[in-house]
């Protein structure tokens, strides 16, 4: 009896343990120590004709003689792509606004959800906030966050101009996304 005994105290304090680190405390998923993740995908916004994907919604009464465009404001939901032809596979949109708020040089300030709809990412989200000189060859935002596969994260974009014609209001702009994830980082995905 007392080897039993103390077979079954071991089982209980095995399993106990077993319970307590196997998933990180987190019961819906598996914790996991992932190192930083790499997306690479390509941004369309166009704002002029029938098929603008970002439109003014405010203005300062002095936008129009700015050297700058201060104080516009535009709201935008442009399509992502994997490649810069605006006709390869569309992977999700970017949804947000950006708005000239220097009155020096021509600097945007970007906020933004990137809203993945490709399956491996379905439905998750990533957060790009940050000043966006648009003249500069590589520009850099945050990643702040994100939601579904990317709850958690932070990181950075890195962004350059690939086209830029004002002429018809189209821009294609590449991102270069390094996502971190928190050490312990989990996910019921």
């Amino acid at each position: 009896m007392d080897k039993l005994s103390l077979l079954l105290a071991h089982l209980l304090t095995l399993s106990v343990v077993v319970a307590s680190v196997g998933n990180g405390g987190n019961p819906d998923g598996f914790s996991v120590n992932r190192g930083p993740a790499k997306l690479q995908f390509y941004w369309h916004d166009r704002h002029l004709g029938e098929n603008a994907t970002a439109v003014t919604v405010a203005q300062s009464p002095t936008t129009n003689v700015s050297k700058t465009l201060f104080g516009i404001v535009k709201v935008f939901d442009d399509p992502l792509t994997i490649s810069p032809n605006e006709t390869s596979d569309l992977i999700g949109r970017a949804q947000g606004m950006y708005f000239s708020a220097d009155q020096n040089v021509v600097a945007l300030q970007m906020v933004m959800t990137l809203v993945f709809h490709e399956p491996k990412y379905l439905g998750s989200t990533l957060i790009v906030m940050g000043r966006n000189p648009p003249a500069d060859l590589v520009r850099v935002l945050a990643i702040v966050g994100g939601t579904g596969i990317f709850h958690s994260v932070s990181g950075y974009a890195r962004i350059s101009t690939v086209l830029d014609d004002p002429s018809t209001g189209y821009f294609i702009v590449e991102y270069n996304c390094t996502i971190t994830y928190p050490k312990g980082w989990y996910s019921s995905f």
